[in-house]
């Protein structure tokens, strides 16, 4: 990450159930702010049974909103996909 403004972050743990299906949960109920910098992410097994068995194939660690901004030649479009809620915001600017 570079820059000063710290951004937001959605934590997603990825697990395989089955070999054609992978369920998404969220780490974190609402996103994490993070400012420029190097982190280490420390899972630990939060269960009471010890002799179970618990699967994470792979984390995301993505920004809690993801925009696109398309120039034209008259117009600006900026989409923004909010990454925990599903929904999707755009803006459009005259140049």
């Amino acid at each position: 990450m570079s820059g000063e403004t710290p951004i937001d972050f959605a934590f997603i743990g990825i697990a395989a159930l089955f070999p054609d299906t992978q369920w998404l949960d969220p780490l974190f109920p609402a996103p994490v702010s993070l400012s420029a910098g190097r982190y280490t992410l420390l899972v630990t097994y939060a269960g009471w049974q010890t002799d179970g068995e618990a699967v994470i194939d792979a984390f995301w660690v993505i920004p809690a909103t993801a925009c696109k901004r398309l120039d034209g030649p008259a117009r600006t479009l900026a989409l923004c996909h909010h990454v925990q809620t599903g929904e999707i915001n755009w803006h459009e600017q005259e140049k």
